[in-house]
């Protein structure tokens, strides 16, 4: 087989410019369109999972996942195909910016009202998804990715390499491995149960917290300390992470993240809509003008100058998600826990007190904070308040009052990743 090389023509147009990153079983690569006169990305099958059918089964259906979404939240597929030697390739836009990750690495938490514009976008993405019968199945901030467009905040969705349809019901793997990334996942997720859309709307919801606190709602790294957290630790609210939310938050959370699937939302646009009243902002908000920062790309640039900020949202009644948990979840939780410990202890018996391995995705999984290593909070955040006028993003605006509560941990340097973040594909 052929070494993949700068200058080599994956077909007669695409040209290979430099290998930006891999991990796993992919490898991706920048490289030229001639005939669009423009840069794309190409990430290939690793050549060692070349003949591995179940690698080839998930690009094959990564490549087809995304293409069949047809939204402007999801990455752009441009092409699947094979190379003259046989190694499978899809062809992708090239994005330019940073995804959530990044940001959350510079800001630790982001406001409400910056919040509610990457959830609804993400809402966007996963409503076309799950019409088409796809569920993504890895929703985590290393897949959302933050796009440079100008003065927008535009949100997209990448990475459906462990996507699958309704109709494949579960998760496992042809190995029996469970495959995600253990913070992210729903309890039916966790115990290889059969899933439906309503397995993204939990995910979401725990990047939701995330963004909002700077810390996990389940910390852990292996299923196993996940599921203890989600079913034995008390229930976590958002606004004990960060006093500085109300009660709208802490009642939308529990609905997104309900135990029994039956008493989450019943769609991603519920979702959205339900977060945007949380956050007491405008559905639809426009940029602001002036000198103020229009992205979280553009944080870094200005936030030294900025005054102490503090978060500003509304007070909302926590009655308006009172949607009433039904009695049978504590049964569903019940059972749901002695079904795990029995697998458990015979993982136990079987392998000697090993941890139950975890499959990552096509790239390889980041890093997840633990319970013991929360993540860090910057004495500031910054605060982008939306405007009155109608648009498809939040308008950040100069903060106006210091933080109502001490940070959890001490800043970080903030680290500014490159425009070519091969993670994200």
């Amino acid at each position: 087989m052929t070494a993949l090389g700068p200058g080599m023509y994956v077909t007669p147009n695409i040209r290979l410019a430099r290998e930006i990153g891999g991990g796993g079983m992919g490898r991706v690569w920048l490289a030229d369109h001639l005939a669009l006169r423009c840069s794309v990305v190409v990430k290939f099958v690793s050549p060692e999972y070349a003949a591995n059918e179940e690698a080839l089964q998930r690009f094959s259906r990564e490549a087809a996942a995304a293409a069949q979404v047809k939204s402007p939240h999801v990455v752009q597929t441009l092409d699947h195909g094979v190379t003259a030697d046989g190694l499978p390739y899809i062809v992708m836009e090239h994005l330019e910016g940073r995804d959530l990750r990044a940001a959350l690495e510079q800001c630790a938490r982001l406001t409400p009202q910056d919040a509610a514009s990457i959830v609804g976008q993400i809402a966007k993405a996963l409503g076309r998804a799950h019409k088409r019968g796809i569920i993504h199945r890895d929703i985590k901030p290393e897949n959302i990715f933050l796009c440079d467009h100008g003065e927008e905040m535009f949100v997209k969705l990448v990475d459906f390499g462990i996507a699958r349809g309704v109709e494949a019901g579960g998760l496992a793997t042809a190995s029996g491995m469970v495959i995600g990334t253990a913070p992210y996942m729903s309890p039916e997720q966790l115990m290889a149960k059969p899933l439906d859309a309503r397995t993204d709307l939990w995910s979401l919801g725990v990047v939701a917290f995330e963004v909002l606190t700077g810390a996990l709602p389940f910390p852990g790294d292996t299923i196993a300390a996940v599921t203890l957290s989600i079913f034995q630790a008390p229930r976590r609210k958002p606004s004990e992470a960060y006093p500085a939310l109300g009660p709208a938050f802490d009642a939308w959370f529990e609905r997104a993240c309900a135990t029994d699937p039956d008493d989450r939302f019943a769609s991603a646009a519920e979702l959205a809509d339900a977060f945007v009243a949380a956050a007491n902002v405008p559905a639809r908000a426009q940029i602001g003008s002036g000198s103020a920062p229009r992205t979280l790309a553009d944080v870094d640039a200005v936030t030294a100058k900025l005054p102490t900020p503090g978060v500003t949202a509304g007070p909302v009644s926590a009655s308006t998600f009172g949607a009433q948990l039904r009695p049978r979840r504590a049964l569903w939780i019940g059972g749901a826990f002695v079904a795990i410990s029995t697998v458990a202890l015979a993982l136990l018996l079987a392998r000697g007190g090993e941890t139950p391995p975890i499959a990552g995705p096509a790239a390889a999984p980041s890093a997840v904070a633990s319970a013991a290593e929360p993540l860090p909070v910057p004495s500031t955040v910054v605060t982008f308040a939306p405007s009155a006028a109608s648009s498809a993003s939040i308008a950040p605006s100069a903060p106006t009052a210091k933080p109502s509560v001490k940070p959890l941990t001490k800043p970080v340097a903030p680290k500014k990743p490159g425009k070519h973040d091969a993670s994200i594909y």
